[in-house]
Parts: structure tokens; sequence; C-alpha cells
């Protein structure tokens, strides 16, 4: 049900390889999901069936009866029962886009740009009923750029998704990958909590590193960075910390200048430029919209 799911699937499907059933989330009431893709076309084109479902434990009694071979779990955030994990002959398959044990639970893409992470990946897995627990069948491994953000970090973990489990799916498949698979060592887990919505607001009282990385962690593909001025909220795209320009006396979060392609702002000392400003989803007129030496996220100053 998305995106990186839809990509494996497609190139399973377009190599031959048996897939019987798929099981994702209807359109109709996805819409809070930001990568949310219908499966639809997909399975229509190759003849699949599908199966509807909000809450995929709902099935429980189905794949007990049934006894699927294995099962390949991509894009669902909801943690399986017991039933369905021993329910298929071969075992359950999932992904996680981090390299485990390191970065276990939610939200590992934001939380890498968080963390200031060096490098990101993604980890194909055999499923038990610990949260990303399992033992690991392969890993890819890449390091995280610069110029490297939530969206472009998506893009990486569903190509080398796609291409992972294609190379593994018929050592899956047949229960070869049990044999080599590597059980992890909690002892050297890290773990992720939940984020919110609220926690892409940017307080300009931060480092202007830690707001950076802020702003990486969730464009394009989750609610964006947002501050508030003159009690209207503002959400934008990208950041820059500029270097080798002048200092500012100012509060943090004060307008230093104000232009059509970016917005000019003191904080601690550092100057940052903001640009692609957005409220209610439409693009504003920088130049229309703010004044210099105006103040930003004025409640956390005052």
């Amino acid at each position: 049900m998305t995106k990186d799911g839809y990509l494996a699937l497609e190139s399973l499907l377009k190599h031959r390889k048996k897939v019987d059933v798929v099981i994702t989330r209807p359109k109709e009431g996805s819409g809070e999901i930001s990568d949310y893709t219908d499966f639809t076309p997909l399975a229509k084109e190759y003849c699949l069936k599908v199966i509807y479902t909000k809450n995929i434990n709902s099935l429980k009694n189905q794949f007990i009866e049934e006894r699927p071979n294995i099962l390949i779990v991509n894009g669902w955030s909801q943690i399986l029962t017991k039933e369905i994990l021993q329910s298929s002959k071969k075992g359950c398959v999932g992904s996680h886009p981090a390299l485990l044990p390191k970065n276990r639970g939610r939200a590992p893409i934001p939380w890498h740009f968080i963390n200031n992470e060096e490098y990101g990946g993604i980890t194909i897995f055999y499923l038990n009923a610990e949260v990303d627990d399992g033992p690991i069948i392969t890993q890819k491994k890449f390091k995280i750029e610069p110029e490297d953000n939530a969206s472009s970090y998506y893009e990486k973990i569903s190509k080398f998704g796609a291409e992972l489990f294609l190379k593994y799916f018929d050592d899956i498949s047949s229960g070869t990958a049990k044999e080599y698979a590597k059980p992890q060592y909690s002892k050297n887990a890290t773990y992720l909590l939940k984020r919110e919505p609220r926690d892409s607001y940017v307080n300009f009282n931060k480092d202007s590193q830690h707001i950076l990385n802020q702003v990486r962690a969730v464009t394009d593909i989750y609610p964006l960075a947002y501050f508030f001025y003159e009690d209207q909220k503002y959400t934008f795209k990208s950041v820059v910390i500029k270097d080798n320009v002048p200092f500012f006396s100012g509060r943090n979060g004060q307008i230093v200048s104000v232009s059509k392609k970016h917005l000019g702002i003191v904080s601690n000392n550092k100057l940052l430029y903001l640009s692609k400003i957005f409220s209610d989803g439409l693009e504003v007129d920088i130049t229309k919209a703010f004044k210099q030496g105006h103040q930003l996220n004025e409640k956390d100053v005052f």
C-alpha cells in the first residue's frame, strides 16, 4: 500500500515470480498515509486477487485456514499477531528502512536526519513477535549525502528494496534463506519512538544544524517543517545555513531579509535562508507575506 511496496511487487511480477494474493488498504480512508499507493491497477494488470482491509490482523482466521507458503510484508505499520506470523509455511519476511539492529521502531527515515546519521540503509529480515527483531536475510547500506532528505532517502530504499526482494525471492519462497539468515543481537540495538506532525515545528532557538536536519527529515513525504507568523501557520521545504555573511544582532527567528527566493532568519548568530514557503498548501509570495524586522514564532520569544 506504499510506494516502496508497490515497486517491490511490480518488480517481482515483471520477472514472473509467483504471487497469489495482494492484501492492501482501500484507497478510501487512506489519505492520512503520506506515501499511500493504490495497488489495484497493478493487481488487475496481472490478474491477482486483492483483499482490502484497514487492519491486517482482522484476517487472522483466514491466514490460519489457508496456510500461505510465504508472507511478504511491506508498508504495513501494524504489528502482526503471533498467529499470523506462524501461519505461513516458509516464514514471514519484511523490510525496514534502516540497518538493523540499529534504529528499530517507528519513523526511521526522519530519525536518520534528526540524529545526524552518516549512513542509512534497508534490511530484509524474517518477522517475529518482537519489533524489528528477526533474523536478517540481507542489507544494503548507503551514505547519507548533505543534499539528501526524506524524499531522496525513500527513493533509495524503494529502489534497493525492490532489487533485494527480487534477488532473494526464490530463497525466501523455498525456505533456503532461513539457512543463512543471521540473528540480531539486541545488545547492539537502538530504538525509535513515533513521530507526530507537531514534531515538525521549528524552534529558531535551536542549533542551526538541528533545524536543517529537522527540515530534511520530512521533505517531501511527511508533514513539512513549519513555523508561525502573525498567528498563521507556514510550512517550508528548504533551509540553507549561510556562511561568510555579516554578523546580525537580533532575536532568534527575527527576519533579516525578504526576497522572492528566500526569507532570511537569525538563528543563534547564524543566518538561515528559508525557501519554498507555503500557507494552506499554496506557495506564498515571500515579499508580500513577510516584513523585515518582524518576528517568527512570537510566542517562543515573548
